[in-house]
């Protein structure tokens, strides 16, 4: 790359290793997806400084499906949560960066020096150092990913300039040149009438006048004393700086006092600043993650970087990183669930009501998330396979539409399911279908879980209804995906395990012991009854 080409390009980014993988297919997560499964849960615990909200979900929601892009950003994130130093040097330049990223002027042109010398210095001035920094910060340290390295040679590469090494040698000189322009002595010219009609520059002074502090201050004096006639000056300024000659002269004036400066800032008009801002989101990025797995770590809780598979998809010990987080210090109480699609591409999952089982699919959709973002999943291992397309079917959390239903409405989000879903595509249902009658639902779920077999996709498919399950021996006899049973537990006492296993499920739910919990049976309901009055007292 040319000195000039340096100059001008962004870095090389950390989150993707190429423009052909950022220009490859993505897996973008639909709005639906997004709130089934609480995706604003992640989006937060992975802002730091709760600045980067925007640049975040937009990294979870446009994710890579290419194993290569996947591994790029883990070796990032590997050698940067290894380096306590670095983190701490990286978090301290987020503010350099952020302020790179805003100049505090516009675009360097030649016919406006006055208004855009002290922006366009100071903007220099940030690039000058937030390379340097960058550059010490990457050098002090053993980083071998390929992330790294081409940031690290990229910076190389601009200090290598003929432009770079002239600025950090001139800057401190021109800085101190504008900050010695406190002051100018004008000289103002009359006419017959004594109105002045036009000005030149005398001096230019290193300290400033005593009395207004500022040079159109003084020249134009305050509203006071214009009252009394003191000064033209000041009726000139309120009728507007360009309406007369006079402002015009003065403008121009201060515009000569600086014309050396800018003459010599014209020599770095091809130096672009903004670019090197791109990284302030990246680092930011990885520095959330590493945050939160320290924050689940506190908690007890594993994590791990997952190995990158072309066929296994299974975790041990994997969690709701959202619900741990909201747990607080009783997130160590969290049950932890295994993920296998080794027997069944669908997973098949029923048990008791309020027994686990939809924080345990919106857990397989949030790994599935981190795993494509390249950081760390709420497991204790994990060796996964990249999926083209999320696609969730949760109960509708909005009214049906007018003329519709929530079958209507259920069966819309299946269709668009079918028309978007390819054998690599990760498809997570929760209770779907339950706004018809049971014998209706049952119909409806087999000719579903038959399609489902025909795609191939991994699959979660919560049900209540058991029956699906018992029936799983006629589901599986045709070619196609296989089916497994998994159920969320119940101890010998009927309570809630929240162990989510492959198994049989039980012959019914689990909403008697719901009842009884709230009061509604029959026996509590009489009960209450007689115990209003409503009935006579038991015999």
């Amino acid at each position: 790359m040319s000195a000039s080409a340096a100059e001008h390009a962004a870095p090389p980014s950390l989150l993707w290793p190429s423009a052909t993988a950022r220009q490859a297919a993505l897996l973008t997560l639909d709005a639906a997806a997004q709130r089934d499964l609480e995706l604003e849960t992640l989006v937060q615990a992975l802002d730091v400084r709760g600045r980067y909200h925007s640049f975040v979900r937009a990294t979870l929601t446009q994710l890579p499906c290419d194993a290569a892009t996947i591994a790029y950003r883990q070796a990032v994130l590997a050698e940067l949560a290894a380096d306590a130093a670095l983190q701490d040097r990286l978090h301290a330049l987020l503010p350099l960066l952020a302020e790179l990223g805003r100049p505090s002027g516009v675009p360097w042109a030649q016919d406006a020096p006055l208004l855009l010398l002290p922006s366009r210095l100071s903007d220099l001035e940030r690039y000058v150092a937030a390379v340097n920094a960058l550059s010490d910060a990457l050098e002090a340290t053993t980083l071998r990913a390929d992330g790294w390295r081409a940031v690290r040679e990229d910076l190389v590469r601009r200090r290598a300039t003929p432009d770079f090494a002239a600025l950090q040698a001139e800057l401190p000189a021109l800085r101190e040149q504008l900050d010695r322009i406190r002051s100018v002595t004008v000289g103002i010219n009359l006419d017959g009438d004594l109105q002045p009609v036009a000005a030149t520059l005398v001096a230019i002074h290193s300290e400033p006048f005593q009395g207004p502090r500022s040079l159109m201050q003084r020249l134009l004096g305050t509203p006071a004393s214009a009252r009394h006639g003191a000064t033209t000056l000041r009726a000139i300024a309120d009728r507007g700086v360009r309406d007369h000659a006079l402002a015009r002269d003065l403008e121009r004036l201060l515009a000569e006092a600086v014309r050396p400066l800018a003459q010599a800032l014209e020599r770095y008009v091809r130096v672009h600043t903004r670019p090197l801002a791109s990284l302030e989101a990246e680092l930011a990025f990885y520095l959330g993650a590493i945050q939160l797995q320290a924050r689940l770590a506190t908690r007890g809780l594993p994590v791990c970087l997952p190995t990158i598979s072309a066929t296994r998809h299974c975790l041990s010990d994997a969690y709701h990183p959202g619900l741990a987080l909201s747990l607080g210090d009783e997130a160590q109480a969290l049950v932890c669930n295994p993920v296998d699609f080794a027997p069944g591409a669908i997973m098949l999952l029923t048990g008791p009501n309020r027994g686990g089982k939809t924080t345990y699919l919106r857990a397989i959709g949030l790994n599935q998330i981190l795993f494509q973002a390249g950081i760390f999943v709420a497991a204790r291992q994990a060796e996964m396979r990249p999926a083209d397309r999320l696609l969730t079917h949760f109960p509708p959390t909005e009214p049906s539409a007018p003329g519709g239903g929530r079958l209507d409405d259920e069966a819309q989000r299946i269709r668009q399911i079918f028309e978007q879903a390819t054998p690599a595509s990760l498809l997570l249902f929760n209770e779907p279908l339950t706004s018809t009658g049971v014998q209706e639902a049952l119909e409806l779920g087999c000719d579903l879980l038959r399609a489902l077999r025909l795609l191939g996709a991994r699959s979660v498919y919560v049900t209540h209804l058991h029956t699906l399950a018992a029936d799983l021996e006629r589901l599986n006899a045709n070619p196609g995906a296989m089916i497994a049973s998994w159920v969320a537990g119940i101890d010998a006492q009927g309570g809630r395990t929240y162990r989510i296993r492959p198994g049989t499920p039980a012959a019914r739910s689990h909403a008697a012991a719901i009842a009884a919990q709230h009061g509604i049976t029959f026996g509590q309901l009489a009960q209450r009854l007689r115990q209003r009055g409503v009935l006579p007292p038991e015999s």
